[in-house]
Parts: C-alpha cells; sequence; structure tokens
C-alpha cells in the first residue's frame, strides 16, 4: 500500500508539513505521522505522505490547545545514544520529542 525508502533525517523537508494524525503502532514499537507534505512549495503544492519513525522510544507531546492542525516548523537533533537519535519536531502549537533508529519517508502507492 505504501512505498518509502530509509532516509538521513536531514533529507527529510519537516518545515511546513501539515500534522494531519499520528498513529502509534505498540506491538511494532512504530510511529507514522501522516502529513500533507510541501512537494512544490513556490506553487504551494502538498501531497499526503506518511513519516515513518521505527524503534521508537518516549514519544511525548508538549502542546498546548490549537486550533486546526499543527503544522511543523522544524526538527532538531538533542542527542543520539545506543544508535538511537532523540529530536524535537517543533510545531506551531508547541514541539513533541521522540527517540528512535529509522526514519522513512512514505507515500501511497497509486
Amino acid at each position: 500500500m505504501y512505498s518509502g525508502f530509509s532516509m538521513n533525517l536531514n533529507e527529510i523537508h519537516f518545515h511546513d508539513s501539515i500534522l494531519l494524525r499520528v498513529i502509534e503502532e505498540t506491538e511494532s514499537d512504530q510511529l507514522c505521522l501522516e502529513v500533507d507534505y510541501p512537494t512544490d512549495w513556490e506553487n504551494n503544492i502538498y501531497q499526503r505522505r506518511t513519516i515513518l519513525f521505527t524503534d521508537v522510544l518516549n514519544y511525548q507531546v508538549y502542546e498546548g490547545a490549537f486550533h486546526g492542525s499543527p503544522t511543523i516548523l522544524g526538527v532538531s537533533e538533542i542527542s543520539e545514544e545506543n544508535n538511537r537519535k532523540l529530536i524535537q519536531i517543533d510545531t506551531n502549537a508547541g514541539y513533541r520529542l521522540l527517540a528512535f533508529k529509522h526514519v522513512e519517508l512514505k507515500q501511497r502507492k497509486t
């Protein structure tokens, strides 16, 4: 149903992605961020994508009350330990923290 590939964190353009839904898959330790992903900034074109984090620990949300879907402003790496990165995802509603081992950008197969 989806196609994707492993990526480095800095290869994903998080800025301006609109966070639509977060799915935590507890059995597989995966976290899926379903987003409207900017594929053409100049023409304001967004496409539905999933940012899949695997081997996830400690997903925490620090956001206040907000009307509408949060927009991701940026991502910063805080630390790395045991091959797991701890990152902060800044949004216009606050921020989120998570530790993970792998990330990939996925799109629906047509």
